[in-house]
């Protein structure tokens, strides 16, 4: 018997998509403690394959005999293919990845999710990030991204609360976005008593004025909350488009509570 017209190319296809499916070998290459809760781990394929993901993308990543999870990929793209997760210790994945050191093998496969628009609407732009707690993990990658293609857009706001210094992540890294002349950074660090559970320490006190000092900027928007980066072992990079009034508006999956910070960070005005 002849197999049926299409046969071999449908069987080509099934493979490939079986592969999508299969975890990779992967090492970690660091694992830091960078918070009394959370963990950043960069990783790399054995294969030396590229991550192949754009900002807002995530991951799944895996321990032998203890289970898989999706994690943000909080780094941009990079030519040697590795790429950094940071992840909070909440349950048996996260665990058992805390309990890892550099040289470990897991399973990865990915990316997956969908992407912010770097490489197209966003592009000219103005652009302002605006961030609370672990919501800086993935929007890291996408902030990455535009200042290494720093000509590609516009002005660049980034806009970033943290519940308390013990929680502040990135420090290096936010120190040297402080320290540029072609972007705006402001920073709160503050803790309410009168809310528990997640606080939302920027989007109170920054979104407001929003409206009035950043009109017609693209919003990246992304704060703590229950579904960041490894929180209940979930929550993958999800990404919505929403119109505010603000201009175009990309969200990541936004709750909490709400706080009343101290603000820091420079002033100087974006036309500088």
């Amino acid at each position: 018997l002849q197999p049926p017209a299409g046969g071999a190319m449908m069987a080509c296809v099934c493979e490939s998509e079986k592969d999508v499916y299969l975890p990779e070998p992967a090492t970690l290459v660091r694992a830091e403690q960078v918070t009394a809760l959370e963990k950043l781990f960069e990783i790399r394929f054995d294969s030396g394959r590229p991550s192949g993901h754009m900002p807002g993308q995530f991951m799944m990543v895996s321990v032998p005999a203890v289970g898989e999870a999706p994690f943000s990929i909080s780094s941009a793209p990079r030519d040697d293919g590795s790429f950094e997760m940071v992840i909070r210790k909440v349950g048996n994945v996260t665990g058992a990845l805390f309990r890892l050191e550099a040289g470990a093998k897991v399973g990865v496969r990915g990316p997956y999710g969908t992407h912010f628009p770097v490489d197209g609407a966003m592009l000219g732009k103005d652009l302002l990030f605006i961030t609370g707690g672990i919501g800086l993990v993935p929007v890291r990658s996408a902030i990455q991204y535009v200042l290494q293609r720093r000509d590609d857009y516009g002005r660049i706001a980034i806009l970033h609360g943290s519940r308390s210094p013990a929680e502040r992540l990135f420090l290096d890294e936010v120190a040297e976005w402080e320290a540029r002349n072609d972007v705006q950074f402001i920073e709160t660090v503050g803790f309410s008593t009168y809310f528990t559970g997640q606080c939302d320490t920027v989007v109170d006190t920054a979104i407001g004025d929003a409206k009035f000092l950043y009109a017609g900027f693209v919003q990246v928007f992304c704060r703590q909350g229950a579904h960041f980066s490894g929180s209940n072992d979930g929550g993958y990079a999800r990404v919505k488009r929403i119109e505010i009034g603000l201009g175009i508006f990309y969200r990541q999956c936004a709750d909490g509570y709400p706080s009343f910070p101290q603000t820091r960070g420079r002033s100087h005005t974006l036309g500088d």
